[in-house]
């Protein structure tokens, strides 16, 4: 979270907060947070978290579509984008909900192969090339502050790789 200024008072949006594992890590550094996700059980787990000031049930895309434009500090995308194949519409919508120099960051799984942007896997889960995320950045308008290969978590005791990418608003 180096990233983070706890001194700024950012506002942030946790985008597909789920449980709202995210939540506790980000609430030193924030002046106001909101968690958004498709389910109701799930809200109803981060809520218990405490340290969200909003939840909303929303689609990510629609709620970036609908929301007041360059009013964002931070946005975190934790294990959400891998339901997802194209992120063009979601890309566009966090470069307009992102404040000049806002941060997006986001976690991916790795796939391997450059020629295609993503595939759905095995699991169901997409996984996005490299090429595509910084494709995705020039195209609009960010940067990639940094962007490194993890492991992202453990399915069936194997390791699922990945990549925490770090952009900014130009």
């Amino acid at each position: 979270l180096e990233w983070l200024d706890p001194q700024a008072g950012e506002r942030i949006l946790d985008l597909g907060c789920g449980t709202g594992l995210c939540g506790p890590l980000l609430a030193p550094y924030k002046r106001y947070m909101t968690g958004i996700d498709l389910s109701p059980e799930m809200l109803k787990r981060a809520a218990k978290r405490g340290c969200y000031d909003e939840l909303r049930m929303a689609e990510l895309q629609q709620y970036l579509r609908k929301r007041d434009p360059a009013g964002l500090d931070v946005i975190i995308s934790a294990d959400t984008l891998i339901y997802l194949g194209a992120l063009e519409k979601t890309m566009l919508g966090v470069r307009n909900a992102l404040k000049p120099d806002g941060i997006f960051v986001a976690s991916v799984e790795k796939l391997e192969n450059p020629e295609e942007d993503y595939v759905l896997g095995m699991s169901g889960r997409f996984q996005h090339s490299r090429g595509y995320l910084e494709r995705l950045a020039s195209e609009n308008d960010l940067s990639i502050s940094s962007i490194r290969e993890e492991i992202l978590r453990k399915e069936a005791g194997e390791p699922v790789h990945g990549f925490i990418v770090e952009y900014q608003l130009a």
